[in-house]
């Protein structure tokens, strides 16, 4: 991906001339009238160009994205009253005003915007020219599909944009109800997954595959509950050739990071004028001797630390414990430095410049499928089959296999396995979701959460917009 990511100053000269840089709100965003607009979707270096374009707002809602996915969870806390916005999600007193949700409502359907201009200019490309046009369409609908997965779980109801849209279209397009937009995200993705690539090579590495697309659609018959479908789906990524590595904290090499537990990342690259991410400055203790420790220079935000009850979860000789998570690190001179907020390690890299990490975000890798393979076998009543799936994580964990759970058992085991295995992975508040526990879970360890806080408020500013509650409404309870 560094070579792709090298282009994003001619990536970004393009978005200009197509008239649709970021702008204040989403619904304002429009294709201008351009004379050289078409010119500029003609060859195949055109449209690679165009979808790393989409690939280039994904990553950048992608830095904070973790605060939907996994702040929200009971895996870690923000301890540091230095930065309320943030400590606001994590208690579930955001307000409707938070620029937390509107500049991620803005960078998501920025994203959606940039695949459904590629899109229709591939409905009119010549086949002579553009010689991966099956390829950069299964690139964007499936980009679409992540980023519409994404809004779906975050938002609930939400207008679904199928192509661009000039202002007073967008303004009256109504929101689609939660299944409409999942059987879209289904269609994109069934797509995807028959005009992907298994695999690439060189500059391409990093890029939507064959089995990216099977796995995130297999996650969305988990998250509909339609386990046969699961179930048949994520065989087919078991298949494909991905295995776990035998070191766990190989996983989290960051300068190995296509390896083959490796699925889809969110890619990430220091010292390319903006294209590195901001995870190892968001999740390190504020404390100058982490940062001279770990090498990390710039800010240091605390905005993540495992909880006292997670990490009470782990078995002392678990191999995951010490990466997942730690109060402090060894000194040169044998002694131990402590600070009174543990970290996770999953993103700590050396930084020689403020936000502006190597560090990749995993949006699925091979023990992710696993156990949604273990969990949906499980449910379809093949649980033995699905304790064998499960004992590959717990024995490349070093820690005593499972036997002879019932159904219900292998059920909770399987969640408990779950966060063990990809905390701080943006997957905890989804899981908690998806199998209808966020509230018993959340209330009963004393977050201060409400019923309808399942789902974000929609951003003020989008409500006032729009303006009228028959095309966009807020959300019940905000």
């Amino acid at each position: 991906m560094i070579a792709m990511k090298k282009i994003k100053f001619i990536i970004s000269v393009l978005i200009v001339l197509l008239g649709i840089s970021c702008s204040e709100n989403f619904l304002e965003l429009e294709p201008k009238s351009n004379p050289d607009v078409n010119s500029l979707y003609e060859t195949d270096t055109d449209f690679k160009l165009a979808v790393n374009g989409i690939y280039s707002e994904v990553q950048e809602y992608y830095r904070t994205f973790w605060r939907f996915s996994e702040l929200r969870a009971d895996n870690g806390d923000h301890l540091w009253t230095g930065y309320e916005t943030v400590q606001r999600v994590d208690q579930f007193r955001m307000l409707t005003t938070d620029d937390i949700l509107s500049s991620a409502w803005v960078d998501m359907y920025n994203a959606v915007f940039r695949s459904n201009m590629v899109l229709e200019k591939l409905e009119t490309a010549d086949p002579e020219l553009v010689s991966n046009l099956n390829r950069y369409k299964a690139e964007a609908m499936f980009l679409r599909a992540l980023n519409y997965f994404n809004i779906v779980r975050v938002w609930g109801e939400v207008p679904l944009a199928l192509n661009t849209l000039a202002p007073a279209e967008a303004l009256e397009l109504p929101q689609s109800d939660v299944n409409t937009i999942y059987e879209k995200i289904i269609e994109d993705l069934t797509f995807a997954r028959q005009n992907l690539p298994v695999s690439y090579s060189g500059d391409n590495l990093g890029r939507a595959t064959k089995g990216a697309a099977v796995a995130i659609l297999g996650k969305v018959y988990l998250t509909l509950q339609e386990y046969q479908l699961a179930e048949n789906v994520i065989a087919e990524a078991m298949g494909m050739g991905y295995s776990l590595l035998p070191d766990y904290n190989d996983v989290f090499d960051h300068f190995n990071e296509h390896h083959a537990e490796y699925i889809f990342d969110i890619e990430y690259e220091p010292d390319l004028g903006g294209e590195g991410s901001n995870f190892a400055n968001e999740f390190i203790p504020n404390n100058p001797e982490f940062r001279e420790h770990f090498g990390i220079i710039g800010d240091s935000r605390e905005t993540m630390s495992p909880t006292d009850e997670f990490i009470g979860l782990f078995l002392p000789e678990d191999e995951r414990l010490p990466i997942s998570a730690a109060k402090g690190f060894m000194q040169g001179d044998g002694s131990f430095f402590t600070t009174n907020h543990s970290f996770t390690l999953k993103y700590i890299a050396s930084v020689s410049s403020n936000f502006d990490s190597r560090v990749n975000w995993k949006v699925t890798r091979f023990a992710d499928v696993i156990l949604m393979y273990a969990e949906a076998l499980n449910e379809n009543d093949k649980t033995e089959q699905a304790i064998t799936e499960l004992n590959k994580i717990r024995t490349r964990a070093d820690v005593p296999t499972y036997s002879g759970l019932s159904q219900t058992e292998t059920r909770d085991a399987i969640a408990k396995e779950r966060r063990l295995e990809l905390a701080f992975e943006g997957h905890r508040w989804f899981d908690l979701l998806r199998t209808g526990k966020a509230f018993e879970v959340m209330s009963a360890k004393g977050y201060d959460m409400e019923s309808y806080q399942t789902v974000f408020a929609k951003p003020q500013r989008e409500i006032d917009v729009v303006n009228d509650p028959s095309i966009l409404s807020q959300n019940s309870g905000y």
